[in-house]
């Protein structure tokens, strides 16, 4: 039998799923709230402009952008890896030679728990967060003025704030209305970004994100993919449209349609590399004619295809 969910259910499910897989990342959240509810300091965040729709969470302390984005940088140490690790770190100097195990971990975290969220250790712990979230809030803002740059300066542009379920939970970095609809846009840093053209004829792009997931994004919340490169002020924007995009590893994606906008220059290359080992059956069969024929008939369709978009864009 098959069940159907909606976005927001399966968000739900997948959300209770991960509290019970990881009861230390829960158990974090509990002290959090324990610490910062008495000192009203933990709540949603106000939400007078449409763009900070915030779950319960520490807020006004070690905020994200101090005195602009209040949501706090401790809400990330549930799963933050840097931080969780320093967590095991204090553990073992504390305890040597006891095994590191959840309920270890749980009550080491209760005994510790100001030292480690409201102490002597919550810097250090905030620090680890702080190059990442810098990172992520600089490459929003460089998104912000591409967007601006493209659609005009007068175009709205609407950024979540930090701990907004938008982009927490549905991967909304940005909103931007513009012709009269909203788009909503992913923002990713990237290091490279290639075309190439296989031997059938197809182009694709290869951009290199680090464990950058697509999947994640469903095409309902997420409509572009905005890759950006601070240090070189380079970028690029793809579609999300998943039957035109292929996940190639952890560090590379593979999108299977022209880009959207860019300021890089492209120079297509012929990737040949996966075909030299030609089949044996290529030449039991004759395949070479049949990918020549295949080869004339895609070279006249395209060519009907150019003649239809000079006319659409000549009637712009």
């Amino acid at each position: 039998m098959k069940i159907s969910v909606s976005e927001t259910q399966y968000q739900v499910i997948l959300e209770y799923f991960k509290k019970k897989t990881d009861p230390v990342a829960e158990h974090i959240r509990q002290m959090l709230r324990a610490i910062y509810k008495p000192l009203s300091k933990y709540g949603k965040l106000p939400n007078p402009d449409g763009n900070c729709d915030t779950n319960e969470g520490v807020i006004y302390v070690w905020e994200h952008i101090p005195g602009v984005d209040h949501w706090s940088v401790l809400n990330r140490f549930d799963t933050n890896t840097k931080v969780r690790d320093k967590i095991k770190e204090l553990f073992t100097s504390q305890n040597p030679g006891t095994e590191i195990t959840n309920n270890n971990l749980i009550d080491f975290i209760t005994d510790n728990k100001d030292d480690l969220f409201n102490g002597k250790y919550t810097e250090e712990l905030v620090n680890l967060n702080r190059a990442t979230i810098d990172k992520g809030n600089q490459n929003e803002m460089f998104g912000i003025k591409i967007l601006k740059d493209f659609f005009g300066s007068d175009t709205n542009i609407m950024r979540f704030c930090s701990g907004d379920v938008r982009d927490t939970k549905k991967g909304m970095d940005l909103m931007v209305e513009a012709g009269g609809k909203q788009i909503f846009v992913q923002v990713k840093p990237f290091t490279k970004a290639t075309s190439f053209v296989d031997r059938d004829g197809d182009t694709f792009f290869e951009v290199s994100s680090y464990n950058f997931d697509h999947t994640k994004y469903s095409e309902k919340n997420v409509q572009v993919f905005l890759y950006v490169n601070t240090e070189t002020n380079e970028y690029v924007a793809f579609s999300n449209k998943k039957s035109r995009i292929k996940k190639e590893n952890s560090g590379m994606t593979r999108f299977y349609e022209p880009y959207l906008m860019t300021n890089m220059q492209f120079e297509g290359k012929t990737k040949t590399k996966q075909y030299r080992n030609k089949p044996l059956e290529d030449d039991l069969f004759k395949m070479g004619e049949r990918r020549l024929q295949n080869l004339e008939f895609r070279k006249s369709e395209i060519e009907k295809l150019i003649e239809l978009e000079k006319q659409k864009l000549s009637k712009k």
